[in-house]
C-alpha cells in the first residue's frame, strides 16, 4: 500500500473514532445533563391520565420477583398493570399471583398463542386489546427493575400533545467477573448513548411507551401481527410522520439478566441484527459499516504502530484511534457514573474486544434463517414471518 493511502485510512480512522467514540457518548452526557432537563422543565404540569402498563413474562430467574414486585410499586395512581405469559402454567405465573396478591395490584392475563406472531409481540396485543380506558400503552420487560417513578417518568412527556412515543433503557448490573458478561454490559451501555442521538430514530422494545391514539391511527396492531418485532416497526412509522420518540434517561432502570458467556451473547447478537436487517435495513448497514470499519481499523492501526520505525504523526494518529476506542467505555459510562456494575479498568479496556464481536455478528445476522428459543424462523421480504420450525435436539 502506498504511503498516500497509508496516510488516508489513518486519517479517516482518526475521524471515524472522533465522531463514534467521542462525540457520540458526550452528546449522551451533554442529553442527560443538560437537554433533558431543560425539556422536562418545560412541561407545565404533572401527568394524570390512565396508562396501560404492559409486562410481559416468560420464565423465571432468581431477580423476577422483585423485578414485578418494583414494577407493581409504582407511584402512579391511575395506573393498570397488565402481567402476561403464554400459557397458565408458565414457571413466572406462581411469582405474579404473589406479587398481585401482596401489593394489592395488577391483574394477570394468559395470551395463549398466535401462530405467526412471536410471544412478546401477541402479549403486548392481547393487553392492549383488554384495554379501553388508557391514553397510554407502556411496555417494560420483567427484567427490569424500575424506580417508583418510573411510569410517571416515562409518560411526563405526554403532556406536550405533540409527543406521541417515549422511550428508555436498561442498565445493566453484572452478577459477577466473565468475558460474556463484561462485554454485554458494555454494549448495552451504547444503547442510551443511541437513544440520545436525535439524527437516528431509536426506540428501545423493552422499554417504550406509545399514546393510545398514535398507535390506533398508525395501525400498529396490524403491523406487528405476523413478526417478532415490535420497536423497529414502530421507528419505521415514526420515520414515516415524521417524528421523534422521547428519550426518557431518568427512567433508565436496573436489568441484574446477563450473558454469561461470548456464545450466548453473539446468539442474541445475530439475532439483533438480523432483526435490524429484516425491519431497518439502512441502521443496520449503517452499524455494520462503522462496527467492521473500526474492527479493522484496530487492527491496522495497531499493526502500523508496531512495525513504525521511529515516532511520527501517522503512529501518533494509530495510537490515538486505539486509546479513543478504549476511552470510548469510560464515557459510555459517564452519564450514568452513579449506577453500580463493573470496575472502570473494564469499561476502559472491553471496547476492544466489543466492536468486534458486533461486527461479527452482524456479518452472520445475512443468515435468512432466525433462531428464536427452540424455533428457528424465516420471513417474508415484508418482515412478516412465513414459517416456523421447531428444532429438535
Amino acid at each position: 500500500m502506498t504511503v498516500p493511502m497509508i496516510n488516508f485510512f489513518l486519517v479517516a480512522f482518526f475521524a471515524l473514532n472522533l465522531v463514534y467514540c467521542i462525540l457520540l457518548p458526550l452528546n449522551s452526557w451533554i442529553y442527560v445533563r443538560l437537554v433533558f432537563p431543560n425539556r422536562v422543565r418545560r412541561l407545565r404540569g404533572e401527568p394524570d391520565f390512565p396508562v396501560n402498563l404492559i409486562v410481559p413474562c416468560k420464565g423465571t430467574t432468581e431477580h423476577l420477583e422483585e423485578n414485578l414486585r418494583a414494577i407493581a410499586l409504582q407511584d402512579y395512581p391511575k395506573l393498570t398493570i397488565r402481567f402476561v405469559t403464554d400459557t397458565a402454567d408458565e414457571p413466572a405465573v406462581p411469582l405474579i399471583e404473589r406479587v398481585i396478591r401482596q401489593t394489592g395490584r395488577g391483574v394477570h392475563i394468559v395470551a395463549g398463542h398466535d401462530e405467526y406472531t412471536c410471544g412478546k409481540n401477541h402479549a403486548e396485543l392481547v393487553a392492549i386489546a383488554a384495554d379501553t380506558a388508557s391514553e397510554v400503552h407502556l411496555i417494560c420487560d420483567s427484567d427490569m427493575r424500575p424506580s417508583p417513578t418510573f411510569v410517571r417518568e416515562m409518560v411526563r412527556p405526554y403532556v406536550d400533545p405533540s409527543v406521541n412515543v417515549t422511550t428508555s433503557a436498561r442498565w445493566i448490573t453484572p452478577p459477577g467477573p466473565g468475558l460474556g458478561i463484561y462485554t454485554y454490559t458494555g454494549l448495552e451501555g451504547h444503547s442510551p448513548m443511541l437513544l440520545a442521538f436525535g439524527l437516528i430514530t431509536y426506540v428501545w422494545g423493552g422499554c417504550f411507551s406509545i399514546r393510545r391514539k398514535a398507535f390506533d391511527e398508525w395501525d400498529l396492531a396490524r403491523l406487528w401481527r405476523g413478526t417478532e418485532d415490535d420497536d423497529l416497526v414502530l421507528c419505521n412509522k415514526l420515520n414515516e410522520h415524521r417524528q421523534k420518540p422521547f428519550f426518557v434517561p431518568a427512567a433508565v432502570s436496573p436489568s441484574f439478566e446477563t450473558h454469561a458467556s461470548v456464545r450466548s451473547l453473539m446468539r442474541w447478537l445475530i439475532r439483533q441484527g438480523q432483526t435490524t436487517r429484516l425491519h431497518y435495513f439502512p441502521v443496520w448497514l449503517l452499524l455494520l459499516v462503522v462496527e467492521t470499519a473500526v474492527s479493522v481499523g484496530l487492527l491496522g492501526a495497531a499493526a502500523f504502530a508496531l512495525a513504525a520505525r521511529g515516532f511520527s504523526w501517522q503512529v501518533a494518529a494509530a495510537l490515538g484511534s486505539i486509546l479513543m476506542i478504549m476511552v470510548n467505555g469510560l464515557l459510555v459510562k459517564a452519564p450514568y457514573a452513579g449506577r453500580k456494575d463493573m470496575p472502570l479498568l473494564v469499561w476502559f479496556l472491553v471496547p476492544l474486544f466489543g466492536h468486534f464481536v458486533v461486527a461479527l455478528s452482524f456479518w452472520l445476522a445475512i443468515d435468512p434463517k432466525m433462531r428464536w428459543g427452540k424455533m428457528t424462523l424465516e420471513f417474508n421480504r415484508d418482515g412478516t414471518i412465513r414459517e416456523i420450525r421447531n428444532r429438535h435436539h
